[in-house]
């Protein structure tokens, strides 16, 4: 009986664990972390499970020869000293998303679609999912936005779906080679976890990966203009940028990013053969996802966003541009190796000051070199000022340029808390 190893027991390494039993595998589930730390692993069904055997806090119970393969969650190191020793021991290595593809690549009318980029890219899987379901058609968004993958292989075994439309992040997409995708959507490549990749040149080769995916035939791929120089193959490319406005006409969509989200969205499902009536139906009936630019709400005449997914310098240029009146921006958490001398206030005199909280505090103070930022031991900390400086016309804007993971547990519960500090004024 084949036996995986499964590296991380997250939401993604329990989706697969449970696909792999499913099929009548036997799994190891591993994890740094002891048991009472892993939420998903507690709150699951596996518990107890008969071909289920857990090594959390340990080294994993059998020889890595023993193993068919390791499945590697998202955000798992590659550097991680058992992924290195499974390299070296010729262990076949494998992304969630290719553990998945192995029980989907045998549903001949299931179409696949891909979605990356460094910023907005949760927003247009959404919106694809969004247009696509007001066809009629049976579509999930699933991926690096938080439903994995294996999840719904395990689904599209019970059930009939017409479209599964993945968010891809660099970090899935450089251990995926399996997956075969009928549509792609490449929408920026910006500086992005520079922490993680010795340069720029490498996170560009992984966000590129996505086009490696694509059905050598019968194909589309939607990719933003800026980056025509990075895809040397440009048969059956169709290349947008916000010039196409105009094909929006029918609808109203603030903000640059949002309105390049669309465009891709537009373009791809009109490729797909989706009527411009459902298409625009869609768009128009879209909710924003929360967390994103999203308006929490106004009390005297100041407005409250929270963009907590803004963790890039080029996601905060992009909130900044949804204010025409003074801002107050929220600023910091744990850096990705980013410049944040972008963000000067030379560059954007609309910022009335800056409030700047979390680990990379000194770090961002330092590159924005003026007296209109100031640092604060915290979000709460930070919010609190900029209620006290704030006037009618203002905006305070959360859009942090980082990562959450110095005080928060992930983006969402940075964006919580700020909801609750605004609701509770």
């Amino acid at each position: 009986m084949l036996t995986y190893l499964i590296v991380g027991a997250g939401r993604s390494g329990i989706a697969a664990a449970k696909l792999l039993l499913h099929h009548g595998a036997h799994v190891e589930l591993f994890d740094d972390q002891h048991e009472p730390h892993l939420s998903y692993y507690k709150n699951s069904d596996l518990v107890g499970h008969e071909r289920l055997v857990t090594s959390f806090g340990q080294a994993p119970s059998l020889a890595l020869a023993n193993y068919e393969a390791l499945i590697l969650s998202p955000g798992v190191s590659l550097e991680h000293e058992l992924i290195k020793q499974a390299r070296e021991s010729g262990l076949k290595i494998m992304s969630e998303i290719d553990c998945a593809y192995k029980f989907l690549s045998n549903l001949p009318k299931l179409k696949i679609i891909g979605i990356t980029g460094t910023n907005g890219k949760s927003t247009t899987t959404v919106m694809i999912e969004h247009i696509l379901r007001t066809a009629k058609m049976r579509a999930f968004a699933c991926g690096n936005l938080g439903v994995p993958l294996c999840e719904l292989a395990l689904k599209a075994q019970q059930e009939i779906i017409d479209y599964l439309v993945i968010e891809l992040s660099s970090f899935q997409l450089e251990n995926t080679h399996n997956l075969k995708l009928d549509a792609a959507v490449l929408l920026n490549i910006t500086p992005d976890h520079l922490d993680r990749y010795d340069n720029i040149y490498k996170y560009q080769q992984a966000k590129l990966k996505i086009l490696d995916l694509l059905k050598p035939t019968h194909n589309i791929s939607i990719i933003n203009h800026d980056l025509q120089n990075l895809v040397t193959n440009k048969l059956g490319v169709k290349f947008f940028d916000h010039q196409d406005i105009f094909l929006l006409e029918k609808i109203t969509i603030h903000g640059t990013h949002n309105q390049e989200n669309a465009l891709a969205a537009f373009l791809l499902t009109q490729a797909l053969g989706i009527s411009t009536e459902h298409i625009f139906s869609g768009l128009n009936s879209y909710t924003p996802l929360p967390h994103r630019c999203e308006l929490v709400g106004r009390k005297n005449n100041i407005a409250y966003i929270n963009d907590s997914k803004g963790t890039t310098v080029v996601a905060v240029t992009k909130a900044l541009s949804l204010s025409e009146g003074p801002v107050h921006l929220l600023l910091g958490g744990k850096a990705k190796g980013e410049d944040f001398s972008a963000l000067k206030p030379e560059y954007f005199p609309k910022i009335h000051s800056y409030y700047v909280f979390g680990e990379a505090t000194s770090e961002i103070i330092h590159a924005l070199d003026t007296p209109k930022a100031r640092p604060y031991t915290n979000l709460a900390a930070a919010f609190k000022s900029a209620q006290e400086h704030a006037i009618a016309g203002d905006t305070i804007l959360l859009s942090p340029g980082c990562a959450s993971y110095d005080q928060f547990k992930d983006y969402t519960e940075r964006g919580k808390l700020f909801r609750t500090l605004v609701e509770n004024i």
